[in-house]
């Protein structure tokens, strides 16, 4: 769902673009220009982020989604004002900037609402009625285990694959398992499914790049350790790494819970970690 709701705003915005060369615009050279940098925007940051093998995750859509919904909005306005300053516009051309609009706004409400009900749970605090404040609540267990790595070995290495939350706590040498900061990690990605990741729309820390750079520790929720945990006990590079800690990834009301098939954040510590 995900790789067509990205497909669907990249049509669109390509669509938009390419109708500003037909009558539809031919009288509007200002508002044709934003229309084309808008709508070719999104599909040139989607071809570098292919390009450069970079995960993109749900919350980096706005820079594709918006860009392409300004240029469906533009698109519909004209097509709405067109049948008074341009009464012979082929209908083909009214075709494709109706399918272009349809194609942007079919998944950008469904986005715009989900935004909405988040803001509206965040200000109320109730993160449990919001899918994506209650995700965000996955970040407290990695809040208290980089403070306490931190604490214990502040000149480590840490391998995770959620740099912003531990990256608040743990102020030694992170590397990003995701490879998104971390370019020496991109050469082991993208991971295969499911040999070495859960899913297609899940990440993962590869377990070639954990025996290959040996951070002191490894840290992560079990949907993103799935090709270490396989490895962990058949390559010689990684035996050496023990579980140390294990932390529920959601508690409510007491009750630990799951989230993105995970029970828990683990971590692994090299058995000579901060020793070398």
């Amino acid at each position: 769902m995900h790789g067509i709701s990205l497909l669907a705003w990249i049509a669109g915005g390509l669509i938009c673009a390419a109708l500003t060369t037909g009558k539809l615009w031919q009288t509007d050279g200002e508002h044709r220009r934003l229309v084309q940098i808008f709508g070719l925007f999104s599909a040139a940051l989607l071809v570098a982020y292919t390009a450069k093998r970079t995960a993109m995750f749900q919350w980096y859509w706005p820079v594709v989604s918006l860009p392409s919904g300004l240029a469906a909005a533009a698109t519909g306005l004209r097509l709405w004002s067109s049948k008074r300053t341009a009464p012979n516009v082929h209908k083909s051309v009214r075709v494709w900037a109706g399918l272009a609009v349809a194609c942007v706004c079919s998944v950008s409400l469904p986005a715009a609402a989900r935004a909405a009900n988040a803001v509206l749970n965040a200000a109320r605090d109730r993160p449990e009625r919001s899918a994506t404040l209650e995700a965000s609540l996955r970040l407290r267990p990695y809040f208290a285990i980089a403070d306490h790595l931190f604490q214990v070995c502040p000149s480590g290495t840490l391998m995770t694959s959620e740099i912003g939350a531990v990256g608040w706590n743990f102020r030694g040498k992170l590397v990003d398992g995701l490879g998104l900061v971390s370019p020496e990690v991109l050469k082991y990605h993208p991971m295969r499914v499911p040999e070495q990741r859960a899913k297609e729309d899940a990440g993962g820390i590869p377990a070639q790049a954990v025996a290959d750079l040996q951070p002191d520790y490894v840290v992560g929720m079990e949907i993103f350790l799935t090709d270490f945990l396989k490895r962990r006990g058949v390559d010689p590079r990684l035996t050496g790494y023990h579980l140390i800690d294990s932390r529920p990834v959601l508690i409510e009301n007491g009750v630990a819970r799951p989230l993105w098939d995970s029970n828990a954040v683990l971590t692994f510590a090299r058995s000579d970690a901060c020793r070398k």
